[in-house]
């Protein structure tokens, strides 16, 4: 029943057109138009136009009888789509508005960069005059910080200075205060120790002001000529230490001298043995003594002979054994004597300790 409602309706109310349509025909047809731009004269922006919704969604069949469900969807897509599409162009405009934006910057943070590098080279790179008037500008504006900063860092330091002569005089008032403090401590702690004494002492109350002054002037002198004393017993003590190291001085060059002609007296020994172990030597290559030429005639008998001579000849070795002996006898004699002079030396030293 609704179904033939609905029939009926739209064939009372539907439009007449000529031709025979269909409920799904399109009513116009498709269009190329597109959005305006936002900036025409802008060129740069055409890269980024969209097609409009009328061409896009013209190509979608129109219901020929009154709003159906399906025409109200396309309807709000469409709206939804335009909305989307200009707020795409406006996020495309902002980011071309930033993107010069930026390169502006850019642009100048490199001149600023530039600048400021001519101006810390300045002198090695540039000639000594400059013509530029931003420079020259700048120049100026910095030589008067530079006076405003050099003022400034006077009066600051005139005022630390201030500070430091208050500070210098607070710490001498602190000493000054610390030291009354301490003397002020003491004088308390005499006179309530000179009060304990007077009450527990009671003859002391006897005594008249002058006869305790005399007394405490004269503990004061002991006291003062205790230290007198001891130093003048440490300086004699010094004074004999000074003669005691003067002796040990004395001693102690002398063995040293003995030590010293000690070395000497061995360098002769050994030179003494050397010459006379040479001495053997070259007497033991030479030729003996009262050995006959050698005659070949005689040459049966030249054994009876030989033995003879021998038999009379010294002995040459016992005679260099015989000195050899009473050199070394000689060389232990005076090394006794000599560390008897020492032994001798060291008795004295140990009778003046």
């Amino acid at each position: 029943m609704l179904e033939d409602r609905l029939a009926t309706v739209r064939q009372i109310y539907a439009p007449k057109v000529k031709g025979k349509r269909t409920r799904n025909d399109s009513a116009a047809g498709p269009s190329g138009t597109m959005l305006p731009p936002a900036h025409p004269g802008n060129t740069r922006m055409a890269a980024y136009r969209v097609p409009s919704a009328v061409s896009v969604f013209s190509q979608v069949p129109k219901s020929m009888a009154g709003r159906s469900p399906r025409q109200e969807l396309l309807t709000d897509a469409r709206e939804q789509l335009l909305n989307a599409k200009k707020n795409c162009a406006k996020l495309v405009q902002e980011n071309t508005i930033l993107k010069t934006r930026l390169l502006k910057l850019s642009t100048h943070s490199g001149k600023r960069e530039q600048h400021l590098q001519k101006l810390l080279h300045r002198g090695q790179f540039e000639p000594a005059e400059s013509y530029d008037t931003n420079e020259a500008l700048t120049m100026v504006d910095m030589g008067r910080r530079l006076v405003k900063s050099e003022a400034l860092i006077k009066q600051q330091k005139a005022v630390i200075e201030s500070f430091d002569e208050l500070m210098t005089h607070h710490e001498r008032l602190y000493g000054k205060y610390k030291s009354l403090k301490k003397e002020n401590k003491y004088l308390k702690e005499r006179i309530a120790r000179l009060e304990a004494i007077d009450k527990a002492d009671p003859e002391l109350g006897e005594w008249s002001r002058e006869d305790l002054l005399k007394l405490v002037k004269k503990l004061e002198t002991q006291a003062l000529k205790a230290p007198i004393r001891a130093a003048v017993a440490t300086l004699e003590e010094q004074t004999r230490v000074g003669k005691l190291l003067g002796e040990l001085s004395t001693i102690s060059k002398n063995l040293e001298d003995s030590q010293q002609e000690n070395d000497n007296l061995k360098t002769e020994v050994d030179t003494l043995v050397r010459e006379l172990e040479q001495a053997r030597m070259v007497q033991k290559d030479a030729r003996p003594f009262g050995v006959p030429p050698l005659d070949m005639k005689s040459i049966g008998g030249e054994s009876d002979s030989q033995a003879e001579v021998e038999a009379e000849m010294p002995n040459i070795e016992d005679f260099a054994e015989e000195d050899r002996m009473d050199l070394m006898s000689s060389e232990i004699y005076e090394q006794v004597m000599v560390h008897a002079a020492r032994l001798r030396i060291a008795k004295q030293l140990g009778l003046n300790d």
